[in-house]
C-alpha cells in the first residue's frame, strides 16, 4: 500500500493555486540561491566546515558583511525564527528580577522570554485607532510615565512596525532610554526592507535602539525562519548574546538555511533600486481606490494621529466597513475568485504585504480585484453603509497577580470558561495569525478578557492557549504581587 505524506501533499495542493501572494515569506516562492539544488547547499558540518556557535571562517566573515550592510556593531545570523531571535535578546541582557518596559502590543516569545527569565515586566498601551479598528503607536509621555515610575527597570522592549504597518516614534523611545539609562530593545521583524529605501520608514537602528530583530523571511527573501539579530552598542557582551543564542537553536544549523538568510540579503541589498518602482504603483494604486471606491486604502496623512510616527508603504490595509463586509469575507474573495493571497484579515481590514517579489503588475491585479469587489456592493447597496465605532479589544492596563515565572511552578486546575472570572491564567492565551498575548500568565480573567477572545473568535479568528475542550489552565494563589 502507497502511502502520501500528508504535510507535502497539502502544501503541494496549496501552491497549485498559483495564487498572486500578499503574505509571508515574502519570496513568493521565488528564493535566490544561485543553485539548482537546495539539499546540495546542506552540506554537513565538518572540518572543513564553519560552526554558527564559534564560527572562526565564511559564517564569521558574513556575519561582519552583515555588519557593513546594517551598519551595525555586529549582526548574527537566526534560523529558529523570530521566537528564537526575541528570547536571545532579552536573555543574553536581563538576569532573573530585572524589571522590563514592555509594549502591550508584542509578540508572545517576548512574554515567554519575561517568563523563562524571571523577569517582572511592566506593560505600556498603545493608541487606539477607533475608525480603523486597530492600534495606533506609543504616546512617548505614557511611555515616560511608567518609565519615572519604574526607573529601576533596566530595559525598554518595543514592537516596530506591527502587522498594520505601525511605526511609533521610535527617536522619542530612544531619547528617554538614554535620559533613564535603560537599554532600548526592538522588535523590528516587520520591518527587515526598512533600511534598503529612503521610501520607507527609518530602521530602528538609525533611530539608536541598542538591539534590533529583523525577520528576513517575512519581508525580504528567505525562507521561513530566517532571522538577523543586530547589535548596535558596543558595550553589550557579544559572548553572552551567542552562547544565548545557541541555548534557543541548535548549533547544527542547516549551511542551506544559512545560505537561503545571506542570499536573501545580499539580493535585496544589490537590487533595492526595484523598490521605488513598487512604492510608485502603490501610492497610483491607492489614490485610485481612495479617490473611486467606498473601500479605505489607509495611509496615515495626519503625522502623530493615535500616535503613528509612520506607516510602512509596504504593508496594504484596506478598510471594507463603508460596504458593510468583513475583513474576514474580503480575504474569502480575494482568494477564491481573484487568486489573491493576504497576510491578515480581522473586523473590516485586510492586510497585504508587498515585498520585492511583488511586481507593480501584482499590484495592479490588487487593484482589479478591489474594483470588481466594489462593482459587486454597487449592485446590492444604494447607500454606504455606516460602521459602528470600533471598541477597543486587546486588554489593556494589565494587572498581575503574580509575576509570570512563578505560576509555572504551581498546580494547575482546568476551568470552564463560566467559571475563570477572577482566577489567575496560567498558560498565556493569544491569536494565532498575529501571535499577540490576551491574556498574560499571572493575570487575573477578567469578563474584558472573555470579550476580547469573543471578538477574536467572531471575526474568525483562532484562539491558541486554551485546552482542546476550550477550557483554561488556572492557578490557585492565595496572595496579591504588587509592581
Amino acid at each position: 500500500m502507497i502511502i502520501k505524506p500528508p504535510i507535502y501533499s497539502g502544501v503541494k495542493e496549496y501552491i497549485s493555486k498559483q495564487r498572486i501572494m500578499f503574505n509571508t515569506p515574502g519570496h513568493n516562492g521565488k528564493v535566490i540561491l544561485n543553485s539548482k539544488n537546495f539539499c546540495k547547499l546542506d552540506a554537513a558540518s565538518t572540518f572543513e566546515t564553519d560552526k554558527p556557535d564559534n564560527p572562526t571562517g565564511y559564517i564569521l566573515e558574513s556575519e561582519r558583511q552583515l555588519s557593513k550592510i546594517y551598519g551595525t556593531v555586529h549582526s548574527f545570523y537566526i534560523t529558529n525564527g523570530t521566537s528564537c531571535g526575541l528570547m536571545s535578546m532579552i536573555g543574553s541582557l536581563l538576569n532573573p528580577g530585572d524589571k522590563i518596559i514592555v509594549d502591550r502590543l508584542c509578540h508572545k516569545a517576548v512574554i515567554d522570554a519575561v517568563m523563562l527569565g524571571g523577569l517582572v515586566p511592566i506593560f505600556v498601551d498603545r493608541e487606539y485607532n477607533e475608525k480603523y479598528g486597530f492600534h495606533g503607536g506609543i504616546n512617548p509621555y505614557t511611555l515616560e510615565r511608567a518609565l519615572s515610575i519604574n526607573s529601576d527597570a533596566k530595559a525598554i522592549m518595543i514592537t516596530s512596525s506591527t502587522h498594520y504597518g505601525v511605526v511609533t516614534d521610535l527617536q522619542a523611545i530612544s531619547a528617554l532610554a538614554d535620559k533613564y539609562n535603560m537599554l532600548f530593545l526592538a522588535d523590528e521583524s516587520h520591518g527587515a526592507h526598512f533600511p534598503f529605501s529612503e521610501g520607507f520608514p527609518k530602521s530602528a537602528l538609525e533611530c539608536g535602539a541598542d538591539m534590533v530583530l529583523h525577520n528576513a523571511g517575512a519581508t525580504l527573501g528567505s525562507i521561513s525562519g530566517g532571522a538577523i539579530l543586530h547589535i548596535n552598542n558596543k558595550n553589550i557582551d557579544l559572548n553572552r548574546v551567542r552562547q544565548t543564542i545557541y541555548t534557543y537553536q541548535s548549533p547544527e544549523t542547516s549551511n542551506a538555511f544559512l545560505c537561503a538568510i545571506e542570499n536573501a540579503i545580499y539580493y535585496v541589498n544589490n537590487a533595492s533600486k526595484k523598490y521605488s518602482a513598487l512604492i510608485k504603483e502603490i501610492e497610483r494604486c491607492r489614490d485610485i481606490v481612495n479617490d473611486g471606491t467606498d473601500i479605505e486604502w489607509y495611509r496615515s496623512d495626519a503625522k502623530g494621529e493615535y500616535c503613528i510616527y509612520e506607516n510602512d508603504i509596504s504593508r496594504i490595509v484596506l478598510n471594507f466597513a463603508k460596504i458593510g463586509i468583513s475583513g474576514t469575507e474580503a480575504a474569502a474573495l480575494l482568494r477564491e475568485k481573484h487568486g489573491i493571497e493576504p497576510e491578515l484579515a480581522e473586523k473590516d481590514n485586510i492586510v497585504l504585504v508587498a515585498s520585492i517579489f511583488n511586481s507593480p503588475h501584482d499590484i495592479r491585479k490588487l487593484v482589479s480585484a478591489i474594483m470588481s469587489i466594489y462593482k459587486g456592493f454597487l449592485k446590492k447597496h444604494i447607500n454606504p453603509y455606516t460602521p459602528i465605532p470600533y471598541i477597543n479589544n486587546m486588554t489593556e492596563n494589565v494587572t498581575l497577580a503574580c509575576v509570570p515565572m512563578k505560576v509555572k511552578y504551581c498546580e494547575s486546575a482546568q476551568t470552564e470558561p463560566a467559571d475563570v472570572r477572577n482566577c489567575i491564567c496560567r498558560q498565556m492565551i493569544y491569536t494565532q495569525s498575529t501571535y499577540l498575548p490576551l491574556i498574560i500568565p499571572g493575570e487575573r480573567i477578567t469578563e474584558r478578557h472573555l470579550e476580547s477572545l469573543d471578538a477574536v473568535i467572531d471575526d474568525g479568528g483562532t484562539i491558541c492557549g486554551v485546552t482542546a475542550d476550550n477550557r483554561f489552565e488556572v492557578v490557585d494563589m492565595a496572595y496579591e504581587y504588587s509592581l
